[in-house]
């Protein structure tokens, strides 16, 4: 994605199955229209119509005042389907938070300097992937902190 697309309103319309497994319907970019929460209402009520009302269980958002108004009238107009926030993003708000004080925000820096380290050395990276396995630690191996 170039830069000039960096800041769009992109929303993106997501179907779980009752066997957990996720299909995008719908990703639509906003960026030239007032996401209120009518705005909003009016998307999903579209979705829900023409995938058919019986199939939805639930309407998950992030915790946005549009959204949180979006969620309201979807309840109202139909009250078999839950109202859920999403937990991941309120929890990449908290954790976002904590970086912002500067000893938690220092202490980052300083891990990313580690993590490079390991990624940029060869060797090193080798003796930590041996380190890792003799352990029995599994995981996808080190990543630096990246905002979202």
């Amino acid at each position: 994605m170039d830069k000039s697309n960096l800041y769009n309103s992109i929303y993106n319309f997501i179907i779980t199955t009752p066997d957990q497994r996720e299909f995008l319907l719908k990703l639509k970019d906003f960026s030239q229209n007032s996401t209120t929460g009518d705005f909003l209402a009016d998307q999903v009520s579209s979705i829900i119509e023409k995938v058919g009302l019986e199939t939805f269980a639930a309407f998950v958002t992030d915790s946005g005042s549009n959204c949180h108004q979006a969620r309201e009238i979807i309840e109202h107009t139909y009250p078999h389907i839950i109202d859920m926030r999403c937990i991941a993003h309120a929890i990449n708000l908290i954790a976002s938070n904590f970086t912002k004080i500067l000893s938690v925000g220092a202490f980052i820096s300083e891990l990313n300097k580690v993590i490079e380290f390991f990624n940029r050395l060869h060797a090193a990276n080798k003796k930590l992937e041996e380190g890792l396995r003799n352990m029995k630690i599994s995981g996808d191996g080190l990543h630096t902190y990246i905002k979202t």
